[in-house]
């Protein structure tokens, strides 16, 4: 008899969770085509017109442009440039996704960098801000690039590397962090 009852409830959970999954299936796709789109609208032509334009320069010349892999919730891209006076040569362009399903953005997290690099820490040096969409898609941030290198991944650190060291780094950074002024 409870089997004739929930035969329906049954029913009607596998409809709705079949909706779900068409729906989610439909979001993710668009996610895609909209992030493909963007990613042709991002190119070393396409940089350079947008900096030459928003710098009032002329001179300004992309040399290589590569996606840096990973980053999850932004889009990382190295961008080199031909040595001008007044812009580094190397800067790195974290961009929000089209369609961002994590909630932030580049524009909240840019005032937080200018005030730890005002303050001596050691980020890299912000250059520019495009808090709104543009002619290069979704908002984006241009830094200086800094050298470095990975010392680990996801899984744990990689074999022959001692963390020591850059441990006792991150906490004297977040020390001088959490010493800042709150303002």
């Amino acid at each position: 008899r409870a089997a004739a009852l929930l035969a329906p409830v049954a029913n009607e959970e596998k409809r709705l969770q079949t909706g779900i999954r068409a729906d989610d299936e439909a979001e993710n796709q668009r996610a895609k085509t909209m992030a493909a789109a963007a990613e042709e609208t991002v190119n070393a032509e396409s940089i350079r017109a947008y900096l030459n334009r928003k710098l009032s320069r002329n001179d300004i010349a992309v040399t290589a442009l590569h996606t840096i892999p990973g980053g999850g919730s932004k889009i990382t891209r190295h961008i080199s440039l031909a040595p001008i006076s007044g812009l580094p040569g190397e800067l790195i362009m974290r961009q929000d996704y089209a369609v961002n399903h994590v909630g932030n953005s580049i524009a909240d997290e840019y005032p937080f960098l200018e005030a730890l690099h005002r303050a001596g820490l050691p980020v890299a040096a912000p250059v520019l801000l495009e808090a709104r969409h543009s002619m290069l898609g979704a908002p984006f941030m241009l830094v200086q690039k800094l050298e470095g290198k990975n010392i680990g991944n996801l899984w744990g650190f990689f074999p022959g590397t001692d963390p020591k060291p850059v441990c006792y780094e991150l906490a004297r950074v977040l020390a001088q962090i959490h010493s800042l002024p709150a303002n």
